[in-house]
């Protein structure tokens, strides 16, 4: 008897080490670091400035970021933070209509972020955007993205609210 619960025993143990063998390595990094020039059209001009942040993956298809956007003429800076998710299935799909692209790189996202805009006459007020963005994995790894972005800005004190950038990004 004593024999028989040690052989179930080491029965069960090492089914449970293979299964352990057999399961997935992450395949998606954890930290991104992001840059991109940023437009914002708008009242007959256009508003130039640098997007940047930082960004933790705690899932592959969702994203927890913060945000800067500083203006080169130094009219105003948006300090904030967001999410993005993606939408893997849409490039899962456009990967059957084409041989030459790998359609499965492609990441299609909603991106959202909310935060302080500062003001040059030093008003802070609220803002924030929401948009589309679509990246592509430059490296099999998914190491560096090359992408744009779309989105609506609500900036008080900022006469655009529209927002265009194109953004690279290095993931680790």
């Amino acid at each position: 008897m004593k024999k028989s619960l040690i052989l179930i025993a080491v029965l069960a143990l090492s089914a449970l080490s293979s299964l352990a063998q057999m399961a997935p390595a992450l395949q998606y990094q954890t930290w991104s670091l992001t840059t991109s020039a940023l437009t914002l059209p708008g009242a007959g001009k256009t508003l130039v400035g640098v997007d940047s942040g930082l960004s933790f993956t705690p899932t592959p298809n969702f994203d927890l970021f913060d945000r800067n956007i500083v203006s080169n003429d130094g009219s105003f800076g948006f300090y904030g933070g967001g999410q993005t998710y993606r939408f893997p299935a849409i490039g899962t799909k456009l990967n059957n209509t084409s041989p030459n692209v790998n359609f499965l790189r492609l990441q299609v996202a909603e991106t959202t972020s909310f935060g302080v805009v500062r003001l040059a006459s030093g008003a802070n007020h609220y803002g924030y955007t929401a948009g589309i963005r679509v990246d592509y994995q430059l490296t099999s790894g998914g190491a560096w993205t090359f992408g744009a972005k779309g989105e609506y800005v609500q900036f008080p004190g900022v006469p655009a609210h529209a927002a265009v950038s194109f953004n690279t990004a290095f993931h680790f």
